[in-house]
């Protein structure tokens, strides 16, 4: 190990008498250009092993801050490596003041990135993430993923970046050439390692050179009674009005146990106290704990304050760090406006499970704001030309409004997003109505825009979404790389298997049909469409069969001249059916089929108000049809027996026609 040599100059660990604190630093003058410092190194590792692998990375001597050498990390992929090292920092530490410092070097029109691991384990706590863009600019986050702070980079030269980490109370301070460009309270609070990943947060290539990486840590030097508010726990972003959850962590960084305290949450108007006793926390713990009071969220930017006080019935050594403090925003959403978030997904993709958590979540919080849709690709649920046509390369990702793709990791993704544009009031009203053409067994979609603003080159399109989809056969089994829990919790994927069977999936908010095209029908709207004026435009479409329309929704979106989407609605195909016209569309509740599932006979039960033509179709999964009977006229209770004896096992669709109205049921046949 030819590095060894020279330890006094390029590279060093020192212990000190207690054998707590500890130093490093690396210039990489001890190696040799060329060399992978994983397998050279004994203190750097690869994040699949130790002693490096394919994701080993080189000394180079192309560039260097001091001396002629340093480390590079370069990537052509989107996705990023399979350059990934790591720098153990000799354990995991909590309290106490860590150091972290090295200098960088970003080519032009690439991007960069590096993390530090809160666990010893690599791969199972990011407690800060840093994503150097190509457009110079640096976004900080903390172990939620949440940007803490934005600053700006140079590009073809050296520059240093470092984090000092008062970690016993909870203060991470992030400085680039000295200036401080983030200070917060971590979410996790712990560091273990840093991790070094060949990745553009903006989906291109990457390359960087690192140099003069050095850390240093010193143990706590603790009090007889200190209670330290180390950090305010709540939603940082949310709608006005919204009750929100506080929480705070308390840690003991005295010698002496806390046994009691009293917590006072104040929001710049309002304070409420609550007591805690019967504690028991010892020297060096932290523990949460939850307020019963909620913070009712106003308009804007507001700080929330908890302050710890009268701890053990007395005043604890230290007041400076009892109080801990938050800052949530309330975004008031702007009248009859739909934020527009398209995903990228397919079956065979292995951390598209993250995709569905985090729509169904948005949808859950955000329902009336927020449409999500999901666009498949290369699985039997995509939309021909669809995930081309959006621009969608990797996945998952997703894209907003039609105007900008990002990678995803969180929900906060999402919402740091969505709350921007949930304020911006559009400047026209959105619906539609559906009608049935008995003529030619055809939907029409009548998309209406109202605008109470002028509008230049704007045109409308819809998007035809479907809910609770299923489906038989391999390709609608989905590849799942959260299975075991190894990558952390993901909504109950951790404990189903990989791929999870398509007999335990139901896919949510899928694509079915886009009309208009991804960037609008042109002529669906005039040229210039003025305030007070109401545009309306059909969109003719043959329903696919295997489709169940009462799980469908027409998602209106009128879009820009650039292609982005100005607003979007989304409308329940029912409603919609059910807004015109005399006759209900649909009427499902007519109908019951009886055993579901069954194995050769089955039966349709009709309840008819009325004399009607009864057709019966059935279509497989599909769409193909199987099977096709014309009952004639007939009224009231109706028992009419199916033989499915020559159909092979799987899941079908039952459309009956009664004169103007439709009855769709999904049976299942086990053989």
């Amino acid at each position: 190990m030819r590095k060894l040599l020279f330890t006094l100059f390029s590279f060093a660990i020192v212990l000190s008498l207690g054998a707590q604190d500890v130093t490093f630093f690396d210039d990489f003058e001890g190696y040799a250009d060329g060399d992978p410092i994983a397998a050279t190194s004994d203190v750097w590792a690869s994040w699949g092993s130790p002693g490096g692998g394919a994701d080993d990375a080189n000394v180079s001597a192309e560039q260097a801050f001091s001396g002629s050498l340093s480390l590079k990390l370069e990537a052509q992929a989107a996705a990023g490596g399979p350059t990934d090292i790591v720098l153990p920092f000799g354990g995991k530490y909590e309290s106490g003041n860590f150091v972290y410092e090295q200098m960088m070097y970003i080519v032009s029109g690439t991007g960069a990135y590096f993390n530090f691991q809160g666990e010893t384990t690599v791969g199972q706590e990011w407690v800060a993430s840093n994503y150097f863009r190509t457009t110079g600019t640096v976004d900080w986050a903390n172990s939620g993923n949440a940007i803490v702070g934005q600053s700006s980079f140079p590009f073809d030269e050296w520059f240093k970046v470092r984090f000092e980490i008062d970690l016993t109370n909870n203060l991470w301070v992030v400085s680039l050439n000295g200036a401080v460009v983030a200070e917060y309270a971590n979410v996790n609070n712990s560091i273990a390692s840093a991790n070094l990943y060949a990745f553009n947060p903006d989906q291109g290539a990457s390359t960087v050179y690192v140099d003069d990486v050095t850390f240093e840590y010193a143990e706590p030097v603790l009090l007889q009674l200190d209670a330290s508010a180390t950090n305010v726990l709540s939603r940082r972003d949310v709608l006005t009005g919204q009750d929100v959850a506080v929480s705070f962590a308390v840690k003991n960084i005295g010698i002496d146990y806390i046994e009691s305290f009293t917590a006072t949450l104040d929001d710049g108007t309002n304070t409420a106290s609550e007591d805690f006793d019967g504690q028991f926390i010892g020297s060096l713990e932290e523990v949460t704990f939850s307020l019963p009071a909620t913070y009712t969220a106003l308009e804007g930017a507001n700080d929330i304050m908890i302050t710890i006080s009268n701890v053990n019935g007395g005043t604890d050594l230290d007041m400076d760090n009892n109080t801990a403090s938050a800052t949530v925003t309330g975004y008031t959403p702007a009248q009859n406006k739909q934020v527009f978030v398209e995903e990228g997904t397919g079956t065979w993709c292995g951390w598209c499970p993250r995709g569905d958590i985090f729509l169904k979540y948005m949808d859950e919080e955000y329902s009336e704001y927020f449409i999500g849709i999901g666009v498949h690709s290369g699985d039997p649920m995509e939309v021909n030309g669809y995930p081309a046509a959006s621009g969608f390369s990797a996945y998952p990702t997703m894209k907003i409004g039609r105007e900008e793709i990002f990678g995803f990791g969180t929900a906060g993704d999402i919402e740091s997003r969505f709350f921007p544009r949930v304020i911006q009031s559009p400047p026209a009203v959105l619906g539609a109505t559906a009608t049935y053409d008995e003529l030619t067994s055809d939907v029409v979609i009548t998309a209406s825009a109202e605008f109470s603003g002028d509008v230049n080159g704007s045109s409308l399109a819809l998007v035809i979404v479907e809910d609770n989809v299923t489906g038989t056969g391999a390709g609608y089994n989905q590849t799942n790389y959260y299975a075991g829990g190894g990558q952390g919790q993901m909504g109950g994927y951790e404990l189903l298997p990989d791929p999870v069977p398509a007999a335990q999936m139901i896919y949510k908010h899928v694509a079915r049909a886009v009309l208009g095209g991804v960037t609008g029908e042109p002529g669906s709207i005039p040229a210039t469409a003025s305030a007070g004026e109401t545009h309306t435009y059909d969109f003719p479409i043959a329903f696919n069969p295997t489709w169940n329309v009462n799980e469908i929704d027409i998602v209106v979106t009128l879009m820009a001249a650039d292609g982005t989407v100005i607003n979007a609605k989304k409308v329940d195909f029912n409603d919609a059916a059910g807004i015109v016209g005399t006759n209900d569309l649909f009427r499902n509740d007519l109908a019951k089929v009886y055993p579901n599932p069954f194995s050769e006979m089955t039966n349709l039960e009709l309840n008819l108000e009325e004399s009607t033509d009864v057709h019966l179709t059935v279509y497989n999964m599909a769409g193909l049809l199987v099977a096709e009977k014309d009952y004639g006229q007939l009224s009231g209770k109706q028992v009419l027996p199916f033989d499915g004896s020559t159909l092979g096992s799987g899941m079908y669709f039952m459309h009956i026609r009664l004169d103007d109205s439709l009855i769709t049921k999904k049976v299942t046949l086990n053989r």
